[in-house]
């Protein structure tokens, strides 16, 4: 879009503002809002819930009502749960949005103060000297700007935005770019602290250009509101697991059905049928399955001060094998510190100087970096950006703003006069007197002055140094500049160059001269070398990560350099691995438009793309690379979008081995993280701004390290915003999903367990009391699902076995059916034992199996703490065993005839059921233990190894 259609000074008419509002609607970001009453019925129609109903009516017309209402508690405790955090995301959302207030508007040429709600793109706005809050996006035309962009951001430092165009401008020439002129954009939801007119122009203007859900603040609303589908492989073999489960009650209910029409009505014959469905599908499911997450998400809360918006992204956290990283406020701190500046004289590098306070105050170096900043003063604290705010205060000059009157009419001199602290130089002073603030497609900002000593006007100029030195006289860049460069960027400082040149021309020439004839011919001053100091505890988080064969990339907006040297030092990217830059070289050239750049080399040396990738890169794309054992490729976000568009096959090969993915855009950084997802990878997020917002919200599990509206997009939320909180996630991430397969896998167990019970029992016309169905149903499956259910995670090291995340896969699958077809033979073994209490037999046996079943889908280390630190699991688990045998050998009459237990005459018949018991006991537990080992073995007919591990674990127990 042209600037020129941007400013329009009289706004819109009428006829057009309305014609508009037609067409975009009106300024509102609208959250819809359910009712308790619709999130109650949008919960309860889940298809476990409706199973659940339907099984809790069945037992309540069988006066089954202790354990009715226990399930029904508990399964009422889960809705509630869901709902409450269904309506507090809501909340939260709904607090993004600022209420709407008024603004002035021009209409016509005409002021006239408006809702907010009635702007439309093209209105033209007035900026109130005291600030305000923006309620849409808008171009900044006239005057200056002060901006709190926090809550885009995460970064409290107030950012200065400049007007995108100014009298003298060719118009139709300059074109408004987003990318290009964010310095002049103003973004919805940010607050205007300051604002403040230029030279003649009476008021700070502003042109709305989006609105609603159309704005920044929209698109973060929306990327919540409606986040990618993502699929749960351990999620997915439930349902199909239940589906089984629900096949074998069918099949059940068709048999029982017809079976007891000989000797009982219809009505008792389906109602059989129906218990056995009740049976074989557990209606406690879904309760059990939640009280394993909400014990997760109180743990991370209570621990690590992490928040988790959504219990079951705790699952999918424990399948993470890849986590993305911004770098600034997330690997490093927010701030810089100034290591020194290097000074370039005459085209030589001179030594380096560690306190920039001791150049000569009369020096164009001491001036540049005393100006060329954005900073500003508000309220009588200087802000501005951390790496300028360094940069001038090493420098020990004072920065003074002229006051002035917001409704005068009189063209100030300067934006901002500098001078030495010293007193006994104060007669060098610089005043600035125009701005051109950063461009990140430029890599450059600029400032023009006056000294006030001379009149003579300078303009300085800093930014990357390839670029600075691009536009610097050539025979006045060192030969070794290079070198030099690397030497510092190596070592893992973030360094910019900066020049300056002396302008000739007055000042009405100079004031409507282009950019791109300021920066240019200019002559080198020297380097800026700034530490970027990492967060505490960055390497060992790495480390830990790498050892647990868990994949880091770093997905950043910033420079490619400077994202290297933070990998390096953060040990993302080993120290013994090489990397290989991917850049394009001339998009015109067909046959090599890529050139592969050594970092740890100076020759650029451009080659074909594939065959690179095949002989010196090695990557395959058909193999998922954990990025610790192969080359690094590092490359930029223009470099990506070129390999996708014209080399898509390429990706899965980039997505492989990429590691630094600098100056990406929000909407590359989303792709990005779905690319991931779609070669394979389970992938975290791990970021603090609103540039993040969509890749956290397309991540598997995205973390947040920042309350602003990053923390809304993404599951989980560190109130540390350190980088721990990403180990922690991951703990109890596959403590949870670990604890999941272990409640999933008991639960289906003891439901096909009591199934077989109540058919061996059918066959003879019987079954079990209603407080024997209480006892198994309530005394020990509610109980033992629980004390699995809280088991905190190992706080050790992540290891490099992740969890299963399939319950169909070999390891799950393999020992549940194994299980299940022990302790179906102990059972018909225990009921053909005592033809004459086949009850008893069978009551006592299988009461017994409910507790070995807790005990062998016990899964402690690595990813859970030892079972010999769950004292109330051994606990309840010795007092169950007790009591059986006390029911089994020495029950009172009173007992007896509560439990209706028939218990054999004989001793040697208990005898017979003890001895059944323990090597029940005895089986299962050694057989879990040879499939757990089973499960880890490359392949499956791989025995040898079997034998060899299964003989050094009975060793380490001797």
């Amino acid at each position: 879009m042209p600037v020129s259609l941007l400013t329009k000074k009289d706004g819109l008419s009428m006829q057009e503002r309305n014609a508009r509002r037609g067409i975009y609607g009106p300024n509102e970001i609208t959250i819809p809002e359910s009712s308790i009453t619709a999130l109650l019925f949008k919960e309860i129609i889940n298809p476990f819930y409706v199973f659940e109903i339907f099984s809790l009516f069945l037992w309540a017309l069988e006066e089954y009502y202790l354990f009715s209402l226990t399930i029904f508690t508990l399964s009422l405790a889960s809705v509630v749960a869901a709902v409450y955090q269904a309506r507090k995301t809501q909340t939260t959302l709904r607090n993004l949005v600022e209420s709407p207030t008024f603004v002035e508007v021009h209409t016509d040429g005409k002021r006239e103060t408006l809702p907010t709600q009635l702007l439309v793109p093209g209105d033209l706005l007035t900026l109130p000297p005291a600030g305000c809050i923006l309620m849409c996006d808008a171009v900044l035309i006239h005057g200056t700007c002060i901006v709190d962009e926090s809550t885009l951001t995460g970064e409290s430092v107030p950012v200065t935005k400049t007007a995108i165009w100014r009298e003298g401008a060719v118009v139709g020439e300059d074109i408004y770019d987003e990318r290009v002129d964010s310095g002049s954009t103003l973004y919805c939801g940010t607050k205007v602290v300051q604002s403040r007119k230029n030279g003649r122009e009476g008021e700070v203007l502003a042109v709305c250009i989006r609105t609603g859900f159309a704005t920044t603040k929209g698109a973060v609303v929306r990327a919540v509101l409606y986040p990618p589908p993502l699929d749960f492989k351990f999620e997915k073999d439930s349902y199909k697991f239940v589906a089984c489960l629900a096949a074998v009650a069918s099949i059940a209910f068709v048999y029982t059905v017809y079976d007891k029409l000989r000797k009982h009505t219809l009505i008792h014959a389906i109602f059989y049928g129906l218990d056995l469905i009740t049976i074989v599908v557990p209606p406690a499911l879904p309760a059990a399955m939640t009280v394993g997450s909400m014990h997760a998400q109180a743990r991370l809360k209570r621990r690590s001060a992490v928040f988790c918006l959504s219990p079951r992204a705790i699952n999918v956290a424990g399948g993470i094998d890849c986590v993305c990283f911004d770098k600034t406020g997330t690997l490093t701190e927010d701030t810089l510190d100034l290591w020194g500046v290097v000074p370039i004289e005459n085209g030589q590098i001179c030594q380096p100087t560690r306190d920039p306070s001791t150049v000569p105050c009369d020096s164009h170096l001491s001036a540049a970096l005393a100006s060329c900043h954005s900073l500003t003063i508000v309220k009588g604290e200087l802000v501005g950006d951390p790496l300028d705010l360094k940069m001038f205060r090493s420098n020990d000059w004072i920065l003074e703003e002229p006051q002035m009157d917001n409704e005068s009419q009189f063209d100030p001199p300067f934006t901002s006069v500098l001078r030495p602290r010293r007193q006994a130089e104060l007669r060098t002073t610089v005043g600035v007197v125009k701005q051109l603030p950063f461009s990140s497609d430029l890599s450059r900002m600029s400032v023009v002055c006056q000294n006030l000593t001379d009149g003579k006007f300078t303009v300085y100029c800093k930014g990357a140094p390839e670029i600075i030195f691009s536009l610097c006289q050539p025979q006045l860049v060192p030969r070794d500049c290079e070198v030099t460069l690397q030497h510092y960027t190596q070592k893992g400082y973030r360094v910019i160059a900066i020049a300056y040149r002396e302008l000739e021309a007055p000042w009405f020439e100079i004031k409507t001269t282009k950019r791109e004839d300021l920066e240019w011919n200019l002559n080198p001053l020297g380097l800026i070398v700034f530490e970027n100091p990492l967060k505490p505890g960055c390497s060992e988080v790495m480390r830990e990560l790498h050892n647990a064969n868990i994949r880091t990339i770093m997905v950043t907006g910033d420079n490619l350099q400077t994202a290297l040297s933070v990998a390096r030092n953060c040990e993302m990217i080993q120290a013994d691995k090489s990397i290989q830059e991917i850049r394009i070289s001339s998009l015109a050239c067909a046959h090599s438009p890529l050139t592969f750049t050594s970092v740890t080399g100076i020759d650029i040396n451009p080659v074909n793309f594939n065959e690179k990738i095949v002989e010196n890169l090695r990557i395959e794309g058909e193999e998922k690379s954990t990025g610790t054992d192969r080359m690094c490729v590092a490359l930029t976000g223009e470099t990506w979008s070129y390999i996708k568009i014209n080399a898509p096959e390429l990706v899965s090969n980039i997505l492989n081995q990429g590691i630094v993915f600098a100056r990406m855009s929000p909407g590359q950084k989303q792709q990005l993280v779905q690319d991931l997802q779609a070669q394979g990878f389970c992938v975290g997020m791990v970021g603090d701004g609103a540039n993040d917002c969509g890749a956290l919200g397309a991540a598997n599990a995205g973390i947040s390290l920042s309350d602003a509206e990053a923390s809304a997009a993404s599951a989980f939320t560190a109130r540390t915003r350190g980088v721990h909180a990403v180990l922690a996630v991951l703990k109890e991430g596959r403590a949870a999903l670990t604890t999941s397969f272990g409640l999933f896998k008991y639960m289906a167990a003891y439901s096909l367990t009591e199934f077989t019970s109540v058919m061996l029992l059918y066959s003879q016309d019987s079954n079990f009391s209603d407080l024997q169905y209480l006892y198994i149903d309530l005394g020990l499956i509610t109980v033992f699902a629980y004390l699995l259910s809280h088991g905190p995670p190992s706080y050790g090291a992540l290891v490099k076995n992740a969890p299963e995340t399939s319950l169909l896969s070999r390891g799950p699958l393999l020992s549940l059916l194994v299980q299940l077809g022990i302790m179906g033979v102990f059972q018909m073994a225990a009921f053909y034992a005592v033809p004459h209490s086949r009850n008893y037999g069978i009551f006592v046996i299988s009461s017994v199996q409910y507790v070995l079943l807790a005990f062998v889908f016990f899964h402690g280390p690595p990813h859970r703490a030892p079972m010999s630190q769950d004292w109330l699991f051994i606990g309840t688990t010795i007092l169950a065993l007790l009591f059986m045998l006390y029911l089994m050998f020495f029950p009172a009459d009173v007992i007896e005839k509560l439990f209706d237990l028939k218990s054999p005459d004989k001793v040697k018949d208990r005898l017979l059921v003890l001895f059944l018991i323990l090597a029940n006991i005895f089986s299962a537990i050694v057989i879990e233990q040879i499939l757990r080992i089973y499960a880890t073995l490359p392949r499956w007919t791989d025995w040898h190894l079997l034998a060899q591990r299964f003989y050094r674990i009975c060793q380490s127990h001797r």
